[in-house]
């Protein structure tokens, strides 16, 4: 998929955060498309037509009346790829964005510099593993999650922007075991957002 496949969202409910995040698409990514920019949530889901190459980027807060969480599952539903982004960072918040399939978190103080990898890791499917979603998936006493000792020091030294090399010395394993034990910690959140989604189709 080229950057001219990618058409993007930008669900924001301030105008002035909602024109930065469009300046850093059109600049870091500029062959790619902006199918809508703006607060309201149906608007933006009427926005997606066709399949593949969507991405949303989304408040973490869009307002007293409006579940977050709700609209990234939509998103999910209809094939589009869903980046938190968020001037606060409230586990709890990204925690149950990972749940209704949101694959990357980022603090909007850091758009300007991680926007490409961020589109990147959506594009590929994949996580994108920053300091700084990991520092989010740190379980809290609401999550969803319950992680191994050795599974939540990893996540922790990492996400303090540890080098693999280093977490691995500090903990007397491999780097690949360092991978082993993020990648597990990942697979937990996805089985948990499997089984949310299971009990959502249930209801």
């Amino acid at each position: 998929m080229s950057n001219s496949d990618l058409k993007f969202i930008i669900l924001d409910d301030h105008p002035l955060v909602c024109e930065t995040l469009a300046a850093n698409v059109r600049e870091q990514i500029p062959e790619s498309s902006i199918a809508y920019l703006g607060p309201d949530p149906l608007l933006a889901l009427n926005a997606v037509e066709g399949s593949g190459g969507w991405i949303a980027l989304v408040d973490a807060d869009l307002g007293q009346s409006i579940n977050t969480s709700d609209v990234i599952i939509s998103f999910v539903d209809r094939g589009v790829r869903v980046a938190l982004v968020s001037a606060q960072d409230k586990p709890q918040r990204v925690q149950e964005a990972v749940l209704a399939g949101a694959r990357a978190f980022v603090p909007k103080r850091e758009i300007s510099h991680s926007l490409k990898e961020t589109v990147e890791a959506l594009r590929e499917g994949r996580y994108h593993r920053t300091p700084e979603f990991l520092s989010m998936l740190v379980p809290t006493p609401h999550s969803p999650v319950t992680l191994t000792e050795s599974e939540s020091r990893a996540l922790i030294m990492i996400a303090a922007g540890m080098p693999n090399a280093s977490v691995a010395r500090r903990m007397d394993i491999s780097s690949a075991d360092v991978d082993g034990l993020i990648e597990g910690t990942l697979h937990k959140y996805i089985e948990a957002a499997a089984l949310a989604a299971s009990q959502r189709l249930e209801t």
